[in-house]
């Protein structure tokens, strides 16, 4: 079989070849191709597929008459489940008066059946069809493309949907069921964390069968049990002086840049919480978010604040961006080592549970960025299985911070919360993923 991936984001590369989906397909003998930058192109090939790079799509009329169309029906439906607007950052964005009357508008049962009707017709016409596109996956014979987020290339979705090729989406985050909650193409196949997700899924896009949705977690988060990572700890450590059984280590795992305002005044609440808890012998390790070009955390590096930036591949001009097989090496090492991870609430949540590393999350805004919402990150839909389980410790203030971290230098744990998030987020075992995703993609 003849397989596409379309990598539009670059957090495909982990969650596809880090992880080893494409390789076992390989193995299997279907002969795999990666639409991407040509970025990718050294990583990609020691998985031992084809790199190619997409035709240009022209977005004018009418295939812009589609994207208007679609983001109608988008804002009807945000405005119909308001708690499903959600954002990935922290920002107040204003609603513009033109998108809040449209989705008024549009929130008509009559014009948004219309709408629908007409998003779907010109989807399926070969006004918006790209002929290059589609001779280009006539010419290799592509019988399967997967995508990991819906609104990835829409194009090649069509071109795939006019020669019958089936489309599979396996999704890489399940922020994307509320960030992203109406679906706007049909897919062939969804493959999704656990239940719970396809449950949601289903209800806010009636078209979709159950017998479409399959629960594979999602092989994201496959290398964590890759045991070539285990040999790079002892590295890691000495390159950064750190003594894993002196040491208490403290893993601050910063959010994207503009997300949290003046982020790094948590660190000193971090320090001074660890002083005047009594633990002396510590280092706080900031592991820098990948997107985050700025010396931003340069000032505060000290003897016992190091600050670690991720082993990324970025290139600005086409805002592509993925993780590199040697950073994967060096976070695994670090969630080995550390004793604790804080951060404001994300899917780290997720990673540390597995290595059983407790979590302390900050809840609460400090004196310098009094106008932000940090506590909207807790509430999050995403986030709602981590706090029914209790997978990671809220700190709603300063003092809570300190109570949090002496509760775990005494030895206590949240591990068995742990494992019951787990099961209930990922769905199944995080060792079955990657059998669990190909057999989505082939059957």
């Amino acid at each position: 079989m003849n397989i596409l991936f379309i990598f539009g984001t670059g957090s495909e590369v982990r969650q596809f070849l880090h992880s080893g989906i494409i390789s076992q397909l390989v193995k299997l003998g279907n002969k795999v191709f990666i639409s991407a930058k040509l970025s990718i192109a050294d990583e990609a090939r020691k998985a031992d597929v084809s790199v190619i790079e997409l035709p240009w799509y022209d977005m004018s009329y009418p295939a812009g008459i589609l994207s208007h169309i679609s983001k109608a029906l988008d804002l009807s439906f945000e405005r119909k489940y308001q708690y499903k607007a959600w954002t990935y950052n922290n920002k107040t964005k204003e609603k513009k008066r033109l998108d809040l009357l449209i989705g008024i508008f549009a929130s008509f049962k009559p014009v948004r059946y219309v709408l629908s009707v007409l998003e779907r017709r010109l989807q399926k016409s070969s006004k918006v069809l790209s002929q290059p596109l589609v001779r280009l996956l006539a010419e290799q014979n592509i019988q399967k493309v997967i995508v990991n987020a819906a609104r990835n290339y829409p194009a090649v979705l069509f071109a795939a949907q006019s020669l019958n090729i089936p489309a599979i989406i396996l999704y890489h985050t399940n922020k994307d069921i509320y960030a992203q909650g109406r679906l706007n193409f049909r897919f062939t196949r969804y493959g999704v964390w656990n239940k719970e997700m396809a449950q949601e899924l289903m209800f806010y896009n009636p078209f979709i069968k159950s017998d479409a949705v399959e629960i594979i977690g999602c092989s994201h988060f496959s290398y964590l049990l890759n045991n070539k990572f285990e040999a790079s700890r002892d590295i890691l450590l000495k390159e950064y002086n750190l003594d894993h059984d002196g040491d208490f280590l403290v893993l601050y795992t910063a959010a994207g840049p503009g997300v949290i305002l003046n982020e790094p005044e948590y660190i000193n609440d971090i320090y001074e919480s660890l002083e005047d808890t009594g633990i002396k012998n510590f280092k706080i390790i900031i592991r820098t978010n990948p997107m985050d070009f700025t010396n931003l955390w340069d000032s505060i590096q000290s003897d016992k604040i190091i600050v670690i930036r991720p082993k990324w591949f970025y290139d600005p001009i086409v805002f592509f961006n993925y993780t590199k097989y040697e950073d994967l090496k060096d976070y695994v090492s670090l969630l080995r080592s550390c004793n604790v991870c804080i951060n404001i609430p994300s899917t780290v949540t997720v990673e540390c549970a597995i290595f059983k590393i407790p979590v302390i999350n900050i809840c609460y805004n400090n004196k310098l960025n009094a106008g932000s919402d940090i506590l909207k990150f807790w509430n999050a839909p995403f986030y709602k299985n981590a706090v029914k389980y209790k997978a990671a410790i809220p700190a709603f203030s300063a003092q809570e911070l300190k109570d949090s971290l002496r509760y775990i230098k005494n030895g206590s744990h949240i591990s068995d919360n742990q494992r019951l998030f787990l099961k209930n987020e990922l769905g199944i075992e995080i060792g079955e993923m990657i059998q669990a995703g190909c057999k989505c993609i082939i059957s």
